[in-house]
C-alpha cells in the first residue's frame, strides 16, 4: 500500500510540475507580446510635417512599416530613448525637425520628444524605423 501512495504522490508532483511549466511558458509568450499603441509626429519650423499611428499586437496603424517599428519598440520595452542608433550617412543640411511619440506600451504611458538637425538624423538616431514615414 505504501508503494501505491508513493507512486500516486510522484505522479501528482510530476503533473503539478508540468502544469507549472505550461503556465510559465504561456506567461513568457504573453509577456513577449505586450502590445503598444503610439501616435508619432514629425514637425519642422512650419508645423507638422508628418504623422502616423502605430499599434503592436496586433500590428497596424498608418505607419508604413508596423512590424519593424514594433520589433524595434519591443526590443527596448517601449522606451524610445533606449533605442540604438542606426548607423548610416546623413547630409549635414540644417533643417531641424522635432519628433514626438506619445502612447502606451503594456500599461506604461510614455512620451518622447527630441529635436534633430534634419529628418535623416532623426530617423537614424532613433533606430532607423520608428520615425521613418
Amino acid at each position: 500500500m505504501s508503494k501505491t501512495i508513493l507512486r500516486l504522490t510522484g505522479i501528482t508532483i510530476a503533473a503539478a510540475g508540468l502544469v507549472g511549466l505550461t503556465a510559465t511558458a504561456a506567461g513568457a509568450h504573453e509577456a513577449s507580446q505586450i502590445g503598444g499603441s503610439y501616435h508619432l509626429t514629425i514637425r519642422d519650423n512650419d508645423g507638422e510635417r508628418a504623422a502616423a499611428t502605430l499599434t503592436c499586437y496586433p500590428h497596424g496603424g498608418s505607419h508604413p512599416r508596423p512590424y519593424e517599428a514594433c520589433a524595434q519598440l519591443e526590443a527596448v520595452g517601449g522606451n524610445v530613448t533606449a533605442m540604438s542608433e542606426d548607423p548610416g550617412p546623413c547630409t549635414m543640411m540644417w533643417d531641424p525637425v522635432t519628433v514626438r511619440s506619445e502612447g502606451l506600451w503594456g500599461n506604461t504611458y510614455s512620451t518622447y520628444e527630441e529635436t534633430f538637425a534634419n529628418q535623416c538624423v532623426a530617423v537614424r538616431e532613433t533606430g532607423g524605423v520608428l520615425f521613418d514615414f
